[in-house]
């Protein structure tokens, strides 16, 4: 039986599909953001219409429409959205592309190959909106560093979250990404640690995602709370400051086995995000020699 291609393989076929189609994009002076242009360039269809608040957007491929949430306010998410479903349609017209993928998915269950079609459209979108050649460039100008999410963000016009995870999936070193927001505390059995901002009111930072780059050994999991103290709690929200230092490594078993690595960590519209260096970052004059 002929060796069936990993999903490695597949997140680079549909980079490079999504490279592709940006050039054929600016090639033909659209935007990204010109929803109907860019639809109606490759034969697709756009509309508007108000879904339920968890819904950015949904693909029918019989029809070829792209349908993004008009109830969806932010021009950064709507710009994810529209690239993430868009990818599913270049995705079926792209007959090289798509036999590969069957192939790939052909003894999976239809959740399976859903969960599967989902991740490559999310890593195709992230391609097309912020493209990995100009982020490694931003890279080789000022190294690794949180402190680009905003840069990238203006760039692009691309969302905070977007960003963070285009630049794991880049870093050349063993890197975890952890993505939290305030949440209020709720009592329960198992009670997290918490941290009072107020004397009426009890708040935490929870794991909302969390990632790890490609050379990095483990992943890490998310909806657990970060303790009280950890240096992800003492970045200063107004301003956006990023906050340096060595911390552990936020787990479910922290309590159990600590890991103090270098950290960055930076609040940026409504989220914390930290970067967890269990090796250091290459630096910007160590890139320059290549």
């Amino acid at each position: 039986m002929q060796h069936r291609v990993s999903e490695t393989q597949l997140s680079d076929l549909v980079q490079g599909l999504a490279r592709k189609t940006r050039q054929e994009i600016e090639e033909a002076n659209l935007a990204i953001a010109d929803f109907e242009g860019v639809a109606r360039r490759y034969g697709a269809k756009f509309a508007w219409q108000e879904m339920d608040a968890g819904t950015d957007g949904h693909y029918i491929k019989d029809l070829r429409l792209i349908t993004l949430n008009s109830r969806v306010s932010h021009q950064e998410r709507r710009n994810f959205s529209f690239c993430h479903e868009f990818i599913h349609d270049r995705i079926v017209c792209d007959d090289d592309f798509y036999a590969v993928l069957h192939e790939f998915t052909e003894d999976m269950s239809d959740e399976e190959m859903e969960q599967v079609v989902e991740r490559l459209c999310n890593i195709g979108a992230a391609e097309l909106l912020i493209p990995s050649s100009e982020v490694e460039e931003a890279i080789k100008e000022q190294g690794f560093s949180i402190e680009l999410i905003p840069d990238l963000c203006e760039r692009f016009s691309a969302s905070s979250i977007a960003v963070a995870f285009k630049l794991l999936s880049i870093a050349k070193h063993d890197c975890y990404l952890f993505i939290t927001e305030k949440r209020e505390f709720e009592e329960t059995g198992n009670q997290p640690i918490l941290i009072h901002v107020k004397p009426d009111r009890v708040w935490h930072l929870w794991v909302v995602y969390s990632g790890s780059s490609p050379s990095a050994k483990y992943n890490m999991g998310r909806n657990y709370p970060i303790a009280l103290g950890h240096l992800m709690y003492r970045v200063n929200e107004n301003g956006g400051y990023v906050t340096r230092g060595e911390d552990d490594i936020p787990r479910r078993n922290s309590k159990k086995r600590r890991w103090e690595v270098k950290c960055e960590c930076m609040a940026y519209k409504g989220w914390v995000f930290g970067f967890f260096h269990e090796r250091d970052p290459i630096s910007r004059n160590q890139l320059r020699l290549f």
